[in-house]
């Protein structure tokens, strides 16, 4: 028997959460500055639909700095 752990739907949800708040704490903390956020493909498509929920947060793509 392996003895790993998988990880499922309920762990990614919870890790795409925590990278939101952290980007939106950050971003809180720091008001007015530039932040370049590099995550990994598989993460894009759901981080920047949940930053764009936060209308004080302008998410530009990176063809765009």
């Amino acid at each position: 028997m392996n003895a790993s752990r998988q990880s499922g739907p309920a762990d990614d949800d919870a890790y795409r959460r925590h990278m939101t708040e952290q980007v939106v704490e950050l971003a809180h903390r720091d008001p007015g500055r530039r932040i370049l956020v590099v995550v990994n493909v598989q993460h894009c498509h759901h981080l920047r639909p949940a930053l764009a929920r936060y209308p004080e947060l302008d998410v530009v793509p990176y063809t765009e700095l």
